[in-house]
């Protein structure tokens, strides 16, 4: 059993040279690959482990071409890393993607410099712990057979996807935990099991992308969890119970079937709750499935939440996500605030209160407390810190004590210049802010209803932009940042970031394009929205294959400059520093050299035409043209 560790370099995986100390690996070994791309073929050695850590901002991809990794074998990628497979490849053994570090792990079935069908066929188990992407090369065949077990686990209790656009085949099971969407985008096999985690307090997601056909069977449906139908309309919903235990839910428009989903479990039609919605991110209209819940209203809950509605998120969904965190109600019949005030067991666990009553609650003589009565109490404020202030030495616990706190800030605290928490600085942020100050309102609500929108940082010693950049997924639910990190995110190891001057602005990045494919529906305006947007982009965004503007397609920079993707470069910044100069084209609907034909001037004055373009010729009524 030893220790090797690969050079850095692009190669193949039994060559002894490219290893340290300088043997290819055998049985029992751990190999590290963190840098370059290791091409590995045949049956590789029982007992072995091959670990994907990148270093130093590297992006090591594993190739694995005509290859079988043994059931005694282990394969761990860490986010940043790229698993390829190339031809027909058989995992008997175990692949761990993400190791529970935070980030993106991609799969990529198929090469486009083959012509072979490659086939990733799983007889042994897949664990996601991070952010999982499996995509499909061009070749009609490529695809994902899964016979074995792909689990998608979230390591806290953060909202994580898998999105997955080979098709998949085969009789095996793909288990959902808590927090966890899965979109299909492509065809599901009649083999594949659906298992949402049985008796967790907490939501998953099976997202079924317009067009794929989906004839996998759903196991463990329950309380919190979700079928999102994109692109889905119905006008009648029946379900029949099918041999054994179990049926089939079909939705049909205008008599045509439009959907069916098999469930296993006992369920009638009246089990479900059917309506239509959109999946965050996006504005198509799709068909929400849950289970029907007397203690969520989905009106009231858009009514309630405008934010919610204007978003156009499924309001269930949203809920079971984000929104009891944020101490929303579901309806006026469930306070999920008092709830928790009322047991402090369920609080100190952090469980989702309305699951959580639901499930066991209920069962257990717990009250469902309703909506209603003294107003909710101001999450900023933390009731300790503000009453040191006051020289108070005892602070009622719980809901009672933040009520109290946050009635005593609005009415005198912040015109005496308190504090609410150790970030929210009253002074600061009325000497930063003139027109907050001149208006006379309380700037903790100024902040809360705009302030954070519009970029102004509650204190030196937290940025807004800086948290919201390092930290896409709170960026694309809309999450208010100090919120996000004094409630979650400094329990969850998240930085904050003091205040100070940001990054430039890019001016190719159009941040209300660029937020619409994040699903962010809450941006800052002006400067501060640019620089959030860069900063995102160049952090994760491309990776992602997001784009910054209509004009630049960052997949087709990429597939088209093979160079600057095998150097794992920020298109945009190839594009800004480079590109433009060597005549690369930034998307298919730009082209570089006709716009500097049609236009001597811009030619003459050395500038990037794309960004003129986006700058001020849209404005002067000049053309752009395609490739």
């Amino acid at each position: 059993m030893a220790a090797k560790t690969w050079n850095g370099r692009d190669g193949i995986f039994a060559v002894d040279a490219n290893w340290m100390p300088q043997a290819a690996p055998v049985s029992g070994d751990t190999a590290t690959i963190s840098a370059g791309t290791v091409t590995a073929s045949g049956v590789l050695p029982g007992f072995l482990t091959i670990a994907l850590n990148p270093l130093n901002g590297a992006s090591p991809t594993l190739v694995l071409s005509s290859a079988t990794l043994a059931a005694s074998g282990q394969i761990t990628l860490a986010a940043g890393t790229a698993l390829q497979v190339q031809r027909p490849v058989s995992n008997q053994g175990s692949i761990a993607a993400g190791g529970g570090s935070p980030g993106l792990v991609s799969f990529r079935i198929g090469n486009p410099q083959e012509s072979t069908a490659a086939t990733l066929v799983n007889s042994g188990s897949i664990l996601a712990s991070a952010n999982l992407q499996v995509t499909a090369g061009s070749i009609l065949g490529d695809r994902l057979e899964n016979d074995g077990l792909i689990s998608v686990r979230s390591p806290g209790k953060t909202a994580q996807l898998a999105y997955v656009s080979a098709a998949i085949t085969g009789a095996g099971t793909v288990s959902l935990g808590q927090y966890v969407t899965f979109e299909a985008a492509a065809a599901v096999g009649a083999g594949q099991n659906f298992v949402f985690e049985p008796g967790s307090v907490g939501a998953a997601t099976l997202r079924i992308d317009a067009g794929a056909l989906f004839g996998g069977m759903v196991t463990g449906f329950g309380v919190g969890d979700a079928i999102q139908l994109v692109g889905s309309r119905w006008d009648t919903a029946a379900y029949r119970a099918t041999d054994g235990y179990g049926g089939v839910l079909t939705l049909s428009l205008g008599g045509a079937v439009v959907q069916t989903v098999a469930f296993k479990g006992a369920y009638t039609v009246a089990s479900f709750g059917l309506r239509e919605s959109a999946p965050f991110g996006s504005s198509q209209a799709s068909t929400a499935i849950t289970l029907a819940d007397r203690l969520f209203d989905a009106g009231y809950y858009l009514r309630q939440n405008p934010d919610v509605a204007a978003a156009g998120a499924d309001p269930y969904q949203h809920f079971m996500y984000y929104g009891w965190r944020e101490g929303r109600d579901p309806s006026l019949l469930f306070s999920p605030s008092k709830y928790l005030a009322a047991n402090p067991d369920v609080s100190r666990a952090g469980l989702n209160p309305l699951i959580h009553y639901e499930l066991y609650g209920q069962a257990e003589g717990r009250a469902a407390l309703p909506a209603g009565g003294a107003a909710a109490p101001d999450l900023l404020i933390d009731p300790a810190y503000y009453a040191q202030q006051l020289g108070a030495s005892i602070v009622p616990a719980g809901l009672a004590g933040q009520q109290q706190a946050s009635w005593s800030y609005d009415t005198t605290g912040w015109q005496q210049g308190l504090n609410p928490d150790a970030l929210f600085d009253t002074s600061y942020y009325l000497a930063q802010n003139p027109d907050v100050r001149a208006a006379g309102v309380d700037p903790l609500k100024h902040y809360e209803a705009y302030g954070w929108r519009e970029g102004r940082d509650p204190s030196l010693l937290f940025s807004n932009g800086k948290y919201l950049a390092a930290n896409p997924d709170v960026r694309a639910v809309g999450a208010q940042p100090l919120l996000h990190y004094l409630q979650y995110g400094q329990n969850e190891g998240r930085m904050g970031f003091l205040a100070g001057p940001a990054a430039a602005a890019d001016p190719l990045i159009d941040p209300a394009f660029y937020d619409k494919q994040l699903g962010a529906t809450l941006i800052p305006t002006g400067p501060a929205a640019q620089m959030q947007a860069a900063a995102s982009y160049d952090a994760t965004g491309w990776r992602l294959r997001l784009n910054p503007d209509a004009f630049f397609d960052t997949g087709y920079y990429l597939g088209r400059n093979a160079d600057v993707a095998a150097a794992h470069l920020d298109p945009v910044k190839h594009y800004e520093q480079y590109g433009w100069h060597e005549g690369r084209d930034p998307s298919a609907q730009f082209s570089i050299a006709k716009y500097l034909a049609a236009y001597p001037d811009i030619r003459a004055a050395n500038i990037d035409p794309l960004q003129h373009y986006l700058t001020y010729g849209q404005v002067e009524g000049r053309m752009a043209f395609a490739v």
